[in-house]
This record gives C-alpha cells, sequence and structure tokens, in this order.
C-alpha cells in the first residue's frame, strides 16, 4: 500500500518496482510488507457479513500509510484529527508496522 523508496539500486539483485519469482521466492519492493495483514483484515470483514455475524464490538480496518517515517500523514493523523473516530467499543485493525525510532 505505501512503498517507500528503493534506495540505492546498485544494492538490488533484481528490478526494485518489478515481482520478479525465483522458485518459491518473490522478489521486489514492498512484496513483504503489509500486504498480509490488509488482505487478512478485509478478508476478516467480509467473512463476518457473509456469515451474517455480529461482532459485540464494531470492527474497521484503516489503511494508513507513513509509518516508516512516523505515522505523521498516516494514523497519527487520522488520531489527532479525528479523535472521536475510534472508541473503546471498536476494533480496528490498521495493518502496518513501523519502529520505536520512527516516533
Amino acid at each position: 500500500m505505501d512503498t517507500v523508496p528503493e534506495g540505492d539500486r546498485s544494492l538490488w539483485s533484481y528490478e526494485p518496482f518489478n515481482a520478479t519469482v525465483i522458485g518459491d521466492v518473490i522478489y521486489g519492493r514492498g512484496v513483504e510488507d503489509n500486504g498480509q495483514g490488509i488482505v487478512m483484515g478485509i478478508t476478516v470483514g467480509k467473512v463476518l457479513r457473509e456469515l451474517g455475524i455480529t461482532p459485540p464490538v464494531n470492527y474497521g480496518v484503516i489503511l494508513a500509510s507513513d509509518e516508516e517515517v512516523g505515522s505523521k500523514y498516516g494514523i497519527q493523523y487520522v488520531i489527532n484529527k479525528e479523535p472521536n473516530l475510534i472508541s473503546s467499543k471498536d476494533l480496528v485493525l490498521v495493518p502496518d508496522a513501523g519502529n520505536a525510532e520512527a516516533r
């Protein structure tokens, strides 16, 4: 969803913005990032709806970006600009990962 720049292209063995499949491994920028969490989060909502299951909490998925550099324009923006958007009765998945230094 939010692919960061490839950095020094000389460090890449394959074209970073193409998916190169070698055996059962895919090489390319962002192939091992948030894709699994995004697909899982959307699939959970779809399955709940298809099965007619109403969970005891409001379920949501926020697809945000910018986590690699502090989330100023991603989830932090949502939290700061819409502080009442998420309540204690909500279960909101933010399929993203960052690091402690980027806060």
